[in-house]
């Protein structure tokens, strides 16, 4: 049984404790700073890639319906 710690000159508690225990480690954390700004550019590329993508898949289809 825990009944407290410390963190550098900070006396933890033993609800302190569990606190620091549940937190993200390191990487984690860094993996998730890095997911949260990679989102916006993904989504930016996505949302310009769509258009092109329909665009291309009409002209298709117009070029089929005038070959037959």
């Amino acid at each position: 049984m825990i009944l407290g710690g410390a963190m550098g000159d900070t006396v933890l508690d033993r609800a302190g404790v569990k606190a620091v225990a549940a937190m993200p480690s390191r990487e984690e954390l860094l993996a998730q700073i890095v997911s949260c700004i990679g989102a916006p550019a993904s989504n930016i590329a996505g949302a310009i890639g769509a258009p092109a993508s329909d665009i291309a898949s009409i002209l298709s289809t117009i070029e089929e319906k005038a070959a037959a």
